[in-house]
């Protein structure tokens, strides 16, 4: 009886280890799911960080292309407004051209009426 007794607590002993060893395995493996886990979502936030570093550098590349397209407009603008004021001088040298014309004009009529 005392045989059978300490028969069965081995028994019970073997499988409350082997018990044990399952649950350790069954640990190990959910651990190693999880570590898998944290190592996908640092690849994954790795990833979005190269999104995010790509998305910016558009971004900015657009901005420079704006503003050097502005700078563009802007010269031309300049251009324009020099082109404009070149006309104006042009005009205003023509208008003393007219002015000194009919000054010689008056001039001769006077000494003609004078004469």
């Amino acid at each position: 009886a005392l045989a059978t007794a300490e028969g069965q607590r081995a028994e019970q002993a073997m499988e409350l280890e082997q018990q044990r060893a399952a649950d350790a395995a069954d640990a190990a493996a959910e651990a190693e799911q999880a570590v898998a886990k944290v190592s996908d979502l640092f690849d994954n936030i790795s990833g979005l960080s190269s999104v995010v570093r790509e998305a910016l550098a558009t971004a900015e590349g657009q901005r420079a292309e704006q503003a050097m397209e502005l700078e563009q407009q802007r010269a031309a603008d300049a251009a324009d407004a020099a082109a404009e004021a070149e006309q104006a001088v042009a005009k205003v040298s023509d208008l003393f051209d007219n002015i000194s014309g009919l000054s010689s004009v008056v001039r001769e009529a006077l000494a003609t009426a004078e004469g």
